[in-house]
């Protein structure tokens, strides 16, 4: 008898359930009759309030989630790239993307407003995206390089990211709280903050396509 009951509990939550969820649903639907689009995102690249008013003046719900790091973004879109709807990575890792057959072509007719994107930032996009399939500019910024003066010859000219590769300050360029032990060899490698490379490890990437060592990796 106590089974009995229990099953029948069980059953009339069940209907219970069923029905809030489906209310919620009819709620969402009246809410957002355009439906949803999920978005991967850098955090703090845009002030999510834009979202609400996204969503109130367009009807479409907008799942947002964040990365940090291009190399915490690409893992969880390989393994399942039907997670996001738009994902908002670098231009190098969007070359890799392609390359490994991740993204889905844009269908331009689709963006309605392409007379607003400056001609500049499309034939810049073309670099690691020809022909303008895979990707729309959204953002641009730049990255400035600070150097110690006392390090540096008073004559040399530092105004291009190719003195990174000058093999005069071959292994005398490091990132922010990074450290590099004894005998490492790197070359065209890139480094973020906080990178830790331990005594006679060898990084070699391409000119074309540096070797990216994330935030906090130690190697």
């Amino acid at each position: 008898m106590l089974t009995m009951k229990r099953r029948v509990w069980a059953a009339a939550s069940a209907a219970m359930m069923a029905t809030t969820a489906f209310g919620a649903q009819a709620v969402l639907a009246d809410k957002y009759p355009n439906g949803q689009v999920k978005v991967f995102n850098w955090g703090e690249y845009i002030d999510e309030d834009l979202i609400d008013e996204f969503e109130d003046e367009y009807g479409i719900e907008v799942i947002y989630d964040t990365f940090d790091t291009n190399e915490a973004m690409y893992p969880r879109v390989e393994a399942d790239p039907s997670l996001y709807d738009v994902i908002c990575p670098s231009d190098y890792m969007i070359e890799k993307m392609i390359q490994n057959d991740v993204l889905q072509e844009i269908d331009w007719d689709q963006i309605t407003n392409k007379e607003n994107i400056g001609e500049v930032y499309l034939k810049s996009c073309e670099g690691f995206d020809p022909g303008n399939k895979y990707c729309v500019p959204y953002t641009f910024g730049t990255v400035g390089i600070l150097y110690n003066k006392e390090l540096v010859d008073e004559d040399a000219v530092i105004d291009s990211w190719d003195v990174l590769w000058d093999e005069t300050y071959k292994n005398d360029i490091i990132m922010q709280d990074s450290v590099i032990e004894e005998d490492v060899e790197l070359s065209h490698v890139v480094l973020d903050k906080e990178v830790d490379i331990t005594k006679g490890r060898k990084l070699i990437g391409q000119e074309s396509y540096p070797l990216a060592i994330s935030k906090g990796t130690k190697i």
